[in-house]
């Protein structure tokens, strides 16, 4: 809670109050880290070395570091962002904990292509490897794969098929194939791209029950590949390997991410297709609400109010009371900020009744907690309907 108050206090630039308060504490690492990183994005660089003196803990100053280079990199100043990205790498030889200091060198190493010092990235790269290749748990495929595709960002493909190749684990081997597809297609080599996503989703698929290490991992990257294909602009695939995931969440995240981006790319028949796919009505009326997010952003407010519309009617078919009243409040928001009060005075009318019939007190209280946000935004008056629902509530034994 003190470090909560004094990051607080450093974001609010009040350094001396933040410095006073890091100490009165046994452990302020974290506090100077991030003390230090205001500072210099502040324009105190001199200030910011004072506080990163002070700092005992290499691991809380690597990530100062690289936090300052981050910013450097943002303004493009990339001789400073190089010169910290110096300071991190000797910070992180002290980190003893090798996990942490393998993902910090990773983290460098990334940092340094940002820098546009594929070079230096390399350098740093390969000895999060070596170090990675000494590992025997199940951190080792992990670190390998994230390697793999940094060695791919920093254009050195050679090093990252060697990379590859020291990888065991199926789930870890597609991962960074996923990893190779994106940045292929960031350079414009969008046959290169396709064909590593397909190759990520032939090896993932190829994975048998007794090899897999985490399921959950392994449903999510299915579900990350199909949706990167739509986001390659081949959503007839994306929607075919979506509903070939057996498991109904990732399958159904899937088809609703993938809805998504096809709208935004005005492909909307293929995504009405993608959206008749997704089974549950729920899950329907929460990805159509995200379509309508997605045209309203790209100002076609009309399309936008017709999803919203679409959502509400299925609303209903929400089974999980909570959950239904969520999906109203958030529709009564979206009709009111597309400028139709009453269709939101609608909406949220419909929350206010079914967070009425919520039998759980801690989930009736959350649901009228936020929609008196609702209600508060919106401007919205009680009426007598609204305060007859909440008089019967307030009725004893009435639950």
């Amino acid at each position: 809670a003190l470090e909560t108050i004094g990051l607080k206090l450093a974001s609010l630039e009040k350094f001396d109050a933040a410095h006073s308060l890091a100490d009165s504490m046994e452990h302020r690492d974290n506090l100077l880290a991030g003390i230090a990183v205001r500072q210099h994005h502040s324009g105190k660089p001199d200030a910011a070395k004072e506080s990163m003196a002070e700092i005992g803990y290499p691991a809380a100053a690597t990530q100062a570091l690289l936090a300052m280079a981050a910013d450097e990199i943002d303004r493009e100043n990339f001789p400073e962002a190089v010169q910290l990205l110096d300071d991190a790498v000797a910070r992180s030889e002290e980190i003893e904990h090798e996990e942490e200091r393998i993902r910090t060198v990773i983290d460098i190493g990334n940092s340094f292509t940002a820098s546009e010092r594929s070079d230096r990235a390399i350098e740093a790269l390969d000895k999060a490897r070596e170090l990675a290749e000494l590992l025997d748990n199940v951190y080792r495929d992990n670190f390998l794969s994230s390697i793999a595709i940094g060695f791919f960002r920093a254009g050195s493909i050679e090093l990252a098929d060697r990379t590859l190749d020291l990888v065991a684990d199926k789930t870890q081997i597609a991962n960074a194939l996923l990893g190779f597809s994106r940045e292929s297609w960031k350079k414009g080599e969008r046959e290169d791209a396709l064909d590593a996503l397909e190759e990520a989703n032939a090896i993932l698929r190829s994975q048998a029950e007794k090899e897999t290490r985490d399921s959950r991992a392994r449903y999510n990257l299915l579900q990350n590949i199909a949706v990167q294909f739509a986001g390659f602009e081949k959503g007839e695939r994306a929607i075919e390997l979506a509903q070939s995931i057996d498991h109904e969440e990732p399958s159904m995240n899937a088809l609703a991410q993938t809805a998504n981006i096809l709208i935004y790319q005005k492909d909307p028949e293929t995504a009405r297709t993608a959206l008749t796919a997704i089974a549950d009505d729920a899950q329907r009326a929460s990805a159509l609400t995200a379509m309508a997010d997605t045209v309203a952003g790209e100002d076609d407010k009309a399309a936008a109010v017709e999803f919203l519309d679409e959502a509400f009617a299925l609303a209903e078919e929400v089974p999980q009371l909570p959950s239904r009243s969520t999906v109203y409040s958030g529709l009564s928001t979206r009709f009111f900020r597309l400028g139709h009060p009453d269709k939101a005075l609608l909406a949220a009318t419909a929350a206010l009744e079914t967070a009425a019939s919520i039998k759980n007190e801690s989930s009736r209280v959350a649901a009228l907690t936020e929609l008196a946000g609702v209600f508060d935004a919106n401007r919205f008056e009680l009426d007598e309907k609204h305060r007859e629902i909440i008089r019967q509530m307030l009725v004893p034994g009435q639950f």
